[in-house]
C-alpha cells in the first residue's frame, strides 16, 4: 500500500488565493477560486487524441513500468500560492462564517457525507504525523466512522449524540503539537466530544478544500442541532434522507461525468488553456507512478468483490467510488498522454492516490472485519 502521509501534502488542496475581504463576508462557497488550479474552464479539450486509443485511455495501459509504491507528495512549489490566511481570525468568526447565507443548491449534503470523503486526520499525540483515511456518515445518520487497520470499527467512530462542540480552524491542542499551518487552517476543523476512553477529547480533520469542510462542519452541526431539538431522540435522525446545507461540493477527483452538467470545472494540466511547461523527467516519473496506481486499482476492484452478499457491503457505497475512479483512471490516462504542465497533472495523480489508499484501507478493514482477510492479504498491505 502507498502510504498516504505528511510530506508537504498541503501544496496539493484545492485552496485559492481569495481575497481577505471576500472571506470575512462570504461563506465558503462564495469564494472566487482564482488560482489556475481551480480557475472554471471554459473549452472542452478535444485535441491532440489520436495518439492514444479509446481503449488505452480507458484502461491507462500505455504507461510505463512499475516505480514501487512511492506517493508523490513531495511538491515544492510555493504554498503562498495555496491559500492567503488570515491568522487574526478567531474560532468564534471562522463559525460563524461557515453557517452564515446559507442558500438553497438542492443538493443532498446527506448523500455525499455517507459516500464519505478522505480527510486528513491529526493524532492526539506528537508521536506520528497526520495520515488521510477515509470518513463517512452512517446510514443511519447517527455516527461519524473512519476506517483504520489499526482499530476496530467501534473505537473509529464518534456519534452524533456525542458531539460537543464543532470548532473550525487549527484551534485543539493536537493542531498546536503538529505545528499550526496558516496556509490550510480554514479547511480544518475538530470535533469535540466525549468517549468512554480518554473522556471529552477531540477528532481533529484536514479537508481538501474549502468547501468539503464546510460541508463537513455544516452537516454535522445541523444533526447535532436536530438531536438535541428533539430531545436527543435519534429516531428524528434516523429518518432523514435530505439535508440542504447550501453547499453543492464538487470534488476534483470525481469523473467528468458526475461534475455540473457535465462540464469540466477544474483546470487540468492538458487544458487547451495551459501554457506548455512539460518537464520530461517529471512527465515520465508521473508515467511509471500512475501505471503502478492502474495495477493496484485493479487488485482493489478484486477484493473488493470479496464483501459481496456480506453485512458490511454498504449497499453499493464502495461500487460507486470504484466506479468513479475507474473512470477517472481514462481521463488521467489522456492527461498524462497530452499533458500541457506536468505539475498541475502531478497534482491530480496525488488527488486520485488519497481516494485510491483511503478507499483500500476502508475495503482491507470491512474484511478484516469480516473475516475475510488471509495473512497474505494483510502482509500486502503493511508492506
Amino acid at each position: 500500500m502507498a502510504k498516504g502521509g505528511w510530506t508537504k501534502f498541503e501544496n496539493q488542496f484545492d485552496l485559492p488565493l481569495d481575497d481577505k475581504k471576500e472571506k470575512e463576508t462570504l461563506p465558503l462557497s462564495k469564494h472566487k477560486n482564482r488560482d489556475r488550479e481551480n480557475e472554471p474552464i471554459r473549452d472542452r479539450d478535444n485535441s491532440n487524441m489520436s495518439n492514444i486509443s479509446k481503449r488505452e485511455r480507458e484502461s491507462g495501459a500505455t504507461l510505463a513500468t512499475n516505480n514501487g509504491n512511492t506517493q508523490m507528495t513531495n511538491i515544492s512549489s510555493n504554498i503562498n500560492n495555496i491559500i492567503n490566511s488570515s491568522s487574526n481570525n478567531n474560532n468564534n468568526n471562522n463559525n460563524n462564517m461557515l453557517m452564515t447565507r446559507m442558500s438553497k443548491t438542492n443538493y443532498n449534503a446527506l448523500e455525499e457525507l455517507r459516500r464519505g470523503t478522505p480527510l486528513l486526520k491529526y493524532p492526539q499525540h506528537f508521536e506520528g504525523s497526520p495520515h488521510f483515511k477515509y470518513f463517512q456518515l452512517s446510514g443511519d445518520n447517527l455516527r461519524l466512522q473512519w476506517f483504520t487497520m489499526a482499530k476496530p470499527l467501534n473505537n473509529s467512530c464518534v456519534y452524533i449524540k456525542d458531539i460537543k462542540d464543532i470548532i473550525h480552524g487549527q484551534e485543539t491542542e493536537p493542531f498546536k503539537k503538529h505545528s499550526v499551518n496558516r496556509q490550510i487552517e480554514k479547511a480544518c476543523f475538530s470535533i469535540i466530544y466525549s468517549n468512554n476512553i480518554d473522556g471529552m477529547t477531540s477528532l481533529d480533520l484536514g479537508a481538501k478544500s474549502l468547501d468539503e469542510a464546510s460541508m463537513w462542519v455544516r452537516v454535522l452541526t445541523r444533526l447535532k442541532k436536530i438531536l438535541e431539538e428533539n430531545g436527543n431522540n435519534e429516531e428524528n435522525l434516523t429518518k432523514l434522507d435530505y439535508l440542504d446545507v447550501g453547499i453543492q461540493f464538487n470534488d476534483r477527483n470525481r469523473p467528468l461525468s458526475k461534475l455540473p452538467n457535465g462540464i469540466n470545472i477544474f483546470v487540468r494540466g492538458n487544458s487547451p488553456s495551459q501554457i506548455r511547461n512539460v518537464d520530461p523527467v517529471l512527465l515520465k516519473q508521473i508515467s511509471k507512478q500512475f501505471e503502478n496506481d492502474v495495477k493496484r486499482f485493479r487488485k482493489l476492484y478484486k477484493l473488493s468483490s470479496r464483501l459481496h452478499g456480506t453485512s458490511l457491503d454498504e449497499h453499493g457505497y464502495i461500487q460507486q467510488v470504484l466506479s468513479d475512479l475507474e473512470e477517472r483512471l481514462g481521463e488521467l490516462s489522456n492527461e498524462i498522454a497530452t499533458t500541457r504542465d506536468t505539475e498541475l497533472t502531478k497534482r491530480d495523480i496525488w488527488r486520485f492516490e488519497v481516494d485510491l489508499n483511503c478507499l483500500e484501507e476502508k475495503v482491507m478493514t470491512l474484511l478484516n472485519v469480516a473475516g475475510l482477510l488471509t495473512w497474505t492479504d494483510k502482509l500486502k498491505f503493511w508492506a
